[in-house]
């Protein structure tokens, strides 16, 4: 998430986390203040922790450079409240 602070987001991670849980799923959070570097770093961290997946958006998702990164790990992953220009789940 670029912020906790935007009602929009906080409210997504609400419902996230509760789906999370149904499905028995944890969730982990970064805040990336729209800076792609800092999407690197934390999408770097999440996959070193072996994550099964990821729901993220994207500062630019289309010169992003972690979408490419997760395509690679074969890693399952949504992008939200960003449309991309490429075969990626979006809502």
């Amino acid at each position: 998430m670029p912020n906790l602070t935007n009602p929009v987001f906080a409210a997504s991670v609400a419902g996230l986390q509760a789906r999370a849980r149904e499905a028995g799923f944890g969730v982990l959070i970064a805040s990336t203040e729209y800076d792609p570097a800092q999407e690197m770093v934390a999408v770097d961290t999440l996959l070193g922790q072996k994550v099964e997946g990821l729901a993220l958006t994207a500062s630019d998702p289309l010169t992003s450079p972690v979408l490419p990164v997760l395509d690679a790990e074969r890693k399952p992953h949504v992008v939200i409240f960003n449309e991309a220009d490429r075969p990626v789940g979006s809502v």
